[in-house]
């Protein structure tokens, strides 16, 4: 939606609603946050069962919102404020424009993996791209209510015991193949949790802006900016780690190493003001 107001009002806004669904990531799709998961690795977790990786794209965020406002201020001769200013006067107060972004949109798509014990492994091949992720299991809601800090000092999203591994093969060098031959387990050691199934903290930020030109020669002027990056210093969030670490049965509260863990947060707010001529 585009808008231009009376009164030197300017009004851009861009919003969707939409829904991505694919069975893999394509080759740099990609995040970082884990290990087997969609790294650039356009694999399914099962090749006999693809359909079992159908799901949220990595790339789908389902709401996306940007507002962008242009605001001529009505300061300055002729203006409703101060219409009767003197030329020095409207020199400095009149003329200023302030603009303003607000961005929102929906947290990452978060795939979930372990990386399985030689018992665990369907395929030899565990570092190499192509290779078969591995998800966990998913017993209860992945997402804690109440977000706490844990023992590492870091924020804890996920309620930790509702996720597991499948329990270890036996014997030493015994490794599943799929399909599973008679008497063995028919999961072939993969976990429940569907692809994606969960997202990652939101996303919101101001930013605004005020400017001015001012005349220097009839050819040539000098713009005066001052601007203010996430002006309300709102604390964003980075992904959580989704690596799971494979205890073989049900997480615990004491076992979870740093899974779930989110250890960084994007730009605090940044202030700046800067000048330049142009001629």
């Amino acid at each position: 939606m585009e808008e231009r107001f009376s009164q030197g009002l300017y009004l851009l806004n861009s919003f969707t609603w939409s829904k991505a669904i694919d069975i893999a990531a394509q080759a740099l799709d990609g995040s970082g946050n884990c290990d087997n998961c969609g790294n650039g690795i356009p694999s399914v977790q099962n090749i006999y069962n693809w359909q079992a990786d159908r799901g949220i794209a990595d790339f789908n965020h389902p709401f996306v919102n940007t507002t962008a406002l242009v605001y001529s201020l009505p300061v300055g001769r002729g203006q409703w404020l101060l219409p009767n200013a003197s030329r020095v006067l409207d020199e400095i107060v009149g003329g200023w424009q302030a603009t303003g972004i607000v961005s929102g949109r929906s947290g990452d798509p978060l795939d979930f993996a372990y990386s399985p014990n030689l018992n665990q492994q369907v395929s030899p091949l565990t570092a190499v791209d192509g290779r078969n992720a591995y998800r966990p299991n998913l017993l209860g809601p992945a997402v804690a209510a109440h977000r706490t800090i844990d023992s590492d000092g870091f924020p804890q999203y996920f309620n930790v015991t509702s996720f597991g591994t499948p329990l270890l093969s036996p014997g030493s060098n015994t490794t599943y193949t799929c399909p599973a031959p008679a008497g063995a387990p028919q999961d072939c050691n993969f976990g429940d949790m569907p692809r994606n199934a969960v997202s990652g903290p939101d996303y919101w930020d101001v930013d605004m802006g005020l400017s001015k030109d001012f005349a220097l020669t009839e050819k040539s002027h000098i713009q005066l900016r001052a601007e203010a990056f996430n002006l309300f210093n709102h604390t964003n969030f980075s992904d959580p780690n989704t690596s799971v670490p494979d205890t073989g049965g049900q997480l615990t509260s004491t076992n979870f190493g740093t899974f779930g863990e989110i250890t960084s947060t994007l730009p605090a707010r940044i202030l700046q003001v800067a000048g330049k001529i142009v001629f």
